[in-house]
């Protein structure tokens, strides 16, 4: 931690406690988000990503559990606000939730309220965190809809999320979750259902908002192409347990752990030939019960050591102050 850490997540783990048994979700990460920064967590569907993301948020289902660790947002660093000790009811986390810390959600077909107009939601999110007459709250919606591009505003604020495309949906949840000017924004997978050309348009003006209101934004997506564009510092997963960390440039430029190295191998590349196939990671993701001893990537990693990677699992290892890696194969080339 440093001068311009805001959040801390430190040795978290989280259980899901089911009929077929413990489920560890995530297995002791570590990680920092500083001011006015972008953090991104990439990696294959089912590596822990929403979860982390849900566990900063503290909406995680009734069956999972913190087991260990820490998450910790720091707006006055002298008094940390510990959100993992929290109690599901309390007022700090509730002023906390939607005011601090906002959510842009993976599908907002589902995530915003049927029964409800878009204005609706946002005057009900804003009365909720400010001090705004319901009127002034209005306006506001209406001001911050007209800010993420979306045309007609006076006429949209009063429509149903099923009336948009999902572009506008998309742009309206960027608009309620920016409305209460928050420290950090959560974008779990947030241009995953859109075409290319308004993912693109949905990337720039995250970049405009966070420019314009100072704030850090934690970017979650299975897209290397995405998060090559937004993020500061990435954080690769897989099962639960982060692989790689380190900036943008250290991770596309000098990525150390087999697992990343596949994943941009994965990229596809322009110039490259129509007939060439792209090179796909070997195997297939372990079940949730199915994890063995040692490295989780083992079982799919080209490079792995028998008798060492299939036994003992690699702890995340220094190469510069922003560039770690969990991998005896590094380890091993160093000796």
């Amino acid at each position: 931690m440093n001068e311009k850490t805001l959040l801390e997540v430190k040795d978290l783990s989280i259980y899901f406690n089911l009929r077929e048994g413990v489920l560890k979700a995530i297995d002791g990460i570590s990680f920092n988000v500083d001011k006015n920064s972008t953090v991104g967590i990439v990696g294959e569907s089912g590596s822990g990503k929403s979860v982390t993301a849900q566990a900063m948020m503290r909406i995680l289902p009734d069956t999972a559990e913190i087991k260990t660790g820490e998450i910790n947002y720091y707006k006055d660093p002298n008094n940390p606000i510990k959100i993992h000790t929290l109690p599901d009811k309390s007022p700090i986390l509730g002023n906390m939730r939607g005011k601090e810390i906002s959510m842009i959600f993976q599908e907002p077909m589902s995530a915003f309220s049927p029964l409800h107009t878009i204005g609706h939601q946002m005057i009900e999110c804003l009365m909720l965190h400010t001090p705004m007459t319901k009127q002034e709250a209005r306006e506001r919606a209406i001001e911050m809809l007209a800010k993420v591009g979306i045309s007609n505003p006076m006429k949209r604020v009063d429509q149903y999320s099923f009336e948009l495309s999902g572009g506008m949906r998309q742009r309206a949840m960027i608009a309620i979750a920016l409305s209460t000017n928050p420290s950090i924004v959560i974008a779990d997978e947030p241009t995953t259902s859109l075409d290319v050309t308004i993912q693109a348009q949905i990337l720039k003006l995250m970049k405009d908002m966070q420019a314009e209101f100072n704030m850090s934004i934690i970017f979650i997506t299975h897209n290397l192409g995405v998060i090559a564009q937004m993020a500061d510092m990435i954080q690769v997963m897989y099962l639960g347990k982060i692989m790689e960390s380190g900036t943008a440039e250290e991770i596309f430029y000098e990525p150390r752990h087999p697992y990343t190295i596949n994943l941009l191998k994965a990229i596809p590349k322009i110039g490259s030939s129509s007939n060439g196939k792209l090179e796909a990671i070997p195997g297939q993701i372990p079940g949730p019960f199915d994890i063995q001893k040692g490295c989780k990537f083992c079982t799919r990693c080209p490079s792995a050591i028998k008798g060492l990677c299939d036994l003992r699992t690699p702890e995340l290892k220094k190469y510069s102050e922003t560039h770690s890696v969990s991998c005896w194969k590094c380890l091993e080339q160093e000796k």
